[in-house]
């Protein structure tokens, strides 16, 4: 169960830091993406919660979190981010409220960003409306962290609504995400009714070819000369459950030679691809693998490109 005041939604942070103080947004989202874009973040400081509780195996890392930091800056906070375990809503990802006001912090320490928060209130001195937050011109870095303050006091107070035109950018982008989809199931819908004519053409020619095979054939009294046909004789248990082994294997085989095609498995040794073939098993029912690798092994082997039937190791010789 995850504590309302520990954390904060990231898309109404956001939202809020771009309307309120873009500058220091945009430095946030340089600190971001002067990190390691491959280290992931700490759960404890962002996870992601859907109606209280966490949703398990979340993980987010610098670049993808920077990657909707630079979308924020330019455009809009998008209502979508991709994390590791893929596409998530923005608005189910919290982030720790102390880690984002120390990040905010550091922001305006930032030389640019403080000349850029100083510039934009020095503009609004002249005008007919007061500006939120009094002007930060000739302020040290200890008025200026004060003035930060309380200017998370007011986005941590003020109600969250994105604005419109943000709002039809998405779905816009959501429509065509749509359309995309909907051609994609149209090509489907045609390739499954020309398959669908093909097989009944080809049924009509079979029906065809045994009517005039039926007429071919020998005269009657030649064919009464002919021995009875035997009964088919039923298959004993062992030979079913051979049967199923030795189709299982076929199977197997074929999908290990279409992964070693594939360049993500081209280097994969023999073990290796055991262990994927193992993984893919939870998916396929009908498979009965043997309990022992290496027999798994054998069945894969003689389908294994020449490099991977190489010895990992040299043995060790007495």
């Amino acid at each position: 169960m995850i504590s309302k005041g520990e954390y904060v939604s990231l898309e109404g942070a956001i939202a809020s830091l771009r309307r309120e103080s873009p500058e220091v947004l945009k430095g946030i989202a340089n600190t971001i993406n002067s990190a390691d874009p491959n280290a992931e973040f700490n759960r404890e400081t962002i996870t992601a919660s859907k109606h209280g509780d966490s949703i398990p195996g979340f993980a987010i890392t610098y670049g993808q979190l920077g990657a909707y930091l630079n979308l924020a800056v330019s455009k809009y906070a998008s209502v979508l981010i991709e994390t590791e375990m893929g596409v998530v809503e923005s608005a189910y990802v919290v982030v720790n409220r102390d880690w984002l006001a120390r990040q905010r912090e550091h922001a305006v320490r930032q030389p640019e960003v403080a000349k850029e928060i100083a510039m934009r209130y020095r503009v609004s001195k002249g005008a007919t409306v007061s500006p939120i937050q009094r002007q930060l011109e000739d302020q040290d870095p200890k008025a200026a962290r004060a003035e930060l303050r309380k200017l998370n006091i007011r986005i941590e107070r003020s109600l969250v609504i994105r604005p419109d035109d943000e709002r039809d950018a998405e779905i816009e982008r959501l429509r065509i995400q749509l359309d995309a989809s909907s051609v994609r199931e149209k090509y489907l819908a045609a390739t499954v009714d020309a398959s669908d004519k093909a097989i009944k053409i080809l049924t009509r020619e079979n029906d065809q070819l045994r009517k005039e095979r039926s007429s071919t054939q020998l005269p009657p009294a030649s064919i009464a000369t002919r021995r009875p046909d035997t009964k088919p004789r039923k298959l004993s248990n062992v030979e079913v459950r051979n049967e199923k082994a030795r189709a299982c294997q076929a199977q197997v085989k074929e999908r290990a030679t279409s992964l070693w095609l594939h360049d993500d498995y081209a280097k994969h040794r023999t073990t290796d691809m055991v262990n994927v073939i193992r993984r893919l098993a939870d998916s396929e029912p009908d498979w009965n693998l043997p309990k022992n690798d290496a027999v798994l092994a054998r069945w894969i082997s003689s389908s294994a490109p020449e490099f991977a039937r190489r010895p990992g190791r040299p043995r060790n010789e007495k």
